[in-house]
């Protein structure tokens, strides 16, 4: 007769193990100012309508017909999002003001550009539309 091996009970996972999600670390924006940052969740930005609803539907319209995406305002305004958060110190903000951030006009297009490439959102945006 085979022994059955001892079967271990789950033990809940201590409130420590339930810290942030999101690493971030210091980074050096081409301004040679430095800046916390993390990588966001696309998820959660699309969630919480930080995606603007006319890109929403090109992406899903050119995801199926596997066309190129034009440059427009919505995608710009989705990049600001995303740039905005990527930023964990200084918090920056796109259209409400948060209480001690700053506007993300504080930051300008190659500060913008380079968060959105650090945070891998050219590559994800670019294998979208492949």
């Amino acid at each position: 007769m085979t022994e059955e091996p001892e079967k271990k009970e789950l033990e809940l996972s201590p409130q420590s193990d339930w810290g942030p999600r999101e690493k971030s670390e210091l980074v050096k924006l081409p301004s040679g100012r430095v800046a916390r940052l993390k990588r966001p969740s696309m998820f959660h930005l699309i969630k919480t309508g930080r995606v603007p609803n006319p890109l929403l539907q090109k992406v899903l319209k050119k995801t199926e017909e596997r066309g190129e995406l034009e440059a427009d305002a919505a995608l710009f305004e989705f990049m600001e999002e995303f740039a905005a958060a990527c930023f964990v110190e200084p918090i920056v903000w796109v259209k409400q003001p948060i209480k001690g951030g700053i506007p993300i006009t504080n930051l300008d297009d190659a500060e913008i550009a380079f968060v959105c490439e650090w945070a891998n959102l050219g590559v994800m945006a670019l294998s979208l539309f492949r």
